[in-house]
C-alpha cells in the first residue's frame, strides 16, 4: 500500500513556530531596506503596514482578502510595475528576508527529542477519525494486508526541514515500524515541493491567469520568477515528475495542516483526478473553530462544507464530484500530529 502525506504550514504551526505570513509581516515591516535607493521595497512595507492595522484578523481568513495570501498578492501586485527589474527588486527583498524569518523560527527548536513520537500517525492515520470512517478506511486496507510492505511518501510544502529532523530521516529509506497486520512500514522519500530556505525556495503563483500585470504577464523572466511549476522546470530537478508520480501511484493521501490555496492548484486538480480510481481515498485533516458537542448535528454540516471545499478545488466535473463523495474523510479538529513536548 502506497501512503502519501501532503503537509503545509499547519503542521509547524503545531511545533510552535509562527510561520503564517502575518507573522512574517511584522518582522518585514522592521528589517532594513536591503536597497535604499529603491522606493518601492518602502512603498511595499507601508502597504503592509497599513494591512495589519486595518484588521490583523484577516491573515487568519482562508479565503483571498489582499495580504492574506502572499503569494495570491504578489501575483496581483504586479500590475503595480512597469518593469520586471522593478518587480524583481522588491520580490527578492521579500524572498529573502522570508527565507531569514523561516530559518530563525526554525532555529528556535533545538531538541527535536523533546517531542513525541509521530509514528503511529503516519502509520495509522485512521485511529483519529470517527469510528465508523476508522472502521471503513481499515476494512479498505485489508485490500493490501498480504503485502510484505507498505510504502509512505512526504510531500512537504513547507520550507522548514522539522519533518525530518522528527524522523530521524536522512534521505535514505526509514522504517516506522509495524502496521496492525504486522508489516513493516517505510518512508521513503521526503519531497519539498516548494524548496527549503537554502535551495530552491519557491514563492509565488500558480499559473499566467494569476500574474496582473498584462503587459509583463507573457514574459518568460517574470514567469520564471513567479510561476511555480515554470521554476521548477527552469531548475531542471525533476521535483514536480517525482511529486506526480507518487501522488499517481497513491492508494491513500493524507491532507493536513494545507488551506488549499489557489497558487497550488496544479496539485489539488492532479489528486482530484485520482478520485476517479477505485483504488484511491483521501482523509482530509482540518483545523477550525471548535464545535460544541451539545452542537453536533454541526460537524455533519461541517464535514460536507469541507468535501465541497476540497472538491471545488478538484477540476472534476458535477457527476464525478458526486461519485467521489464517499472516497473522502475528514478529520476536524483531530489530536493527529498533536506535537506535544514529552
Amino acid at each position: 500500500m502506497n501512503i502519501v502525506y501532503l503537509i503545509g504550514n499547519g503542521f509547524d504551526i503545531n511545533l510552535g513556530l509562527k510561520t503564517q505570513y502575518c507573522d512574517f509581516y511584522s518582522y518585514y515591516i522592521q528589517s532594513p531596506h536591503s536597497d535604499k535607493s529603491n522606493p518601492n521595497i518602502g512603498k511595499l512595507k507601508d502597504e503592509l503596514k497599513s494591512f495589519l492595522q486595518k484588521d490583523p484578523e484577516l491573515c487568519c481568513q482562508k479565503e483571498y482578502v489582499k495580504w492574506a495570501d502572499l503569494e495570491i498578492a504578489l501575483g496581483k501586485y504586479t500590475k503595480e510595475f512597469n518593469s520586471i527589474d522593478d518587480f524583481q527588486a522588491i520580490y527578492y527583498d521579500l524572498y529573502d528576508n522570508l527565507a531569514d524569518y523561516i530559518e530563525q523560527e526554525e532555529a528556535r527548536i533545538t531538541n527535536y527529542e523533546n517531542f513525541t513520537q509521530l509514528n503511529k500517525d503516519f502509520i495509522s492515520p485512521e485511529r483519529h477519525l470517527p469510528l465508523l470512517d476508522s472502521n471503513t478506511i481499515q476494512d479498505y486496507n485489508k485490500g493490501w494486508e498480504n503485502y510484505s510492505q507498505w510504502n509512505i511518501d512526504i510531500i512537504t510544502f513547507n520550507y522548514t526541514s522539522t519533518i525530518e529532523k522528527l524522523l530521524g530521516y536522512q534521505n535514505k529509506q526509514l522504517s516506522l515500524g509495524n502496521n496492525r497486520f504486522g508489516h513493516p512500514v517505510y518512508v521513503n522519500s521526503i519531497k519539498h515541493i516548494h524548496g527549503t530556505v537554502n535551495e530552491h525556495m519557491l514563492l509565488g503563483v500558480n499559473d499566467i491567469s494569476q500574474i496582473s500585470n498584462e503587459s509583463l504577464k507573457d514574459n518568460s523572466r517574470l514567469q520564471n520568477i513567479i510561476m511555480k511549476p515554470q521554476t521548477n522546470r527552469m531548475l531542471k530537478g525533476l521535483i514536480d515528475s517525482q511529486c506526480e508520480n507518487i501522488i499517481r501511484s497513491s492508494n491513500l493521501i493524507c491532507l493536513f495542516g494545507l488551506s488549499l490555496g489557489d497558487t497550488d492548484n496544479i496539485w489539488w486538480e492532479l489528486i482530484g483526478k485520482q478520485l476517479k480510481r477505485a483504488d484511491f481515498r483521501i482523509i482530509y485533516f482540518v483545523k477550525g473553530s471548535e464545535i460544541s458537542r451539545r452542537r453536533f448535528h454541526l460537524i455533519g454540516d461541517k464535514e460536507v462544507e469541507l468535501k465541497e471545499y476540497l472538491l471545488s478545488k478538484s477540476g472534476l466535473t458535477a457527476e464525478e464530484k458526486s461519485s467521489a463523495l464517499d472516497k473522502i474523510f475528514i478529520g476536524y479538529n483531530t489530536k493527529i500530529f498533536h506535537l506535544n513536548k514529552k
